[in-house]
């Protein structure tokens, strides 16, 4: 039975390789669809007021912060492209000195 699967096509790829590529290729859309298929649930009102969050910092320690952010310091520079690419770089107040000169980088 294996070798009914082992028989070349013109270009090279046997059976089981088509087989195989198919299964992935599936096996993609399925994984793609659970992650991007899923809903997010609208925020309660109690949600849209609040005032301040809660996060857990670097150390392990519960810092709580006024909510909506408008003052951020970027730590790495993959924190600081981040930042950029969610449309909040004018609220980038400090950022690491080894992103600094990058072309990309805010003015702080």
């Amino acid at each position: 039975m294996a070798g009914h699967y082992e028989h070349k096509s013109k270009s090279g790829v046997t059976r089981l390789e088509i087989i195989l590529l198919i299964a992935l290729v599936v096996a993609s859309c399925i994984a793609g669809y659970a992650w991007f298929g899923r809903q997010v649930p609208a925020p309660t009102p109690a949600e849209e007021e609040r005032k301040t969050i809660t996060i857990v910092d670097s150390a392990g320690r519960y810092v709580t912060v006024p909510w909506p952010l408008k003052r951020i310091a970027a730590l790495t520079s993959d924190s600081a492209q981040v930042l950029i690419a969610l449309g909040m770089k004018n609220a980038i107040v400090g950022i690491t000195k080894y992103a600094a000169g990058d072309p990309w980088a805010p003015n702080v």
